[in-house]
């Protein structure tokens, strides 16, 4: 029996394509999770920001940096 002159076997490509969009989809898929962890973190923080503040508490701590500012003369 003779040999062929070019091998046959699978090309590059049939291995690369099919691992490239395997690896595109696992990392879309990792991205999506932090997008949601960093949504569900802003949410929170926005939800303790809502309702209603000690007026005298933050007044006062206003007053000290609104106070009178010292000029060179």
């Amino acid at each position: 029996m003779i040999a062929p002159s070019v091998p046959h076997h699978c090309p590059d490509w049939a291995i690369g394509f099919p691992s490239g969009i395997i690896l595109f989809l696992l990392t879309k898929r990792e991205v999506d999770k932090n997008r949601l962890k960093q949504l569900k973190v802003r949410q929170k923080m926005k939800a303790s920001n809502d309702g209603e503040y000690e007026s005298e508490r933050y007044r006062a701590t206003s007053l000290v940096t609104e106070g009178p500012t010292r000029t060179k003369t």
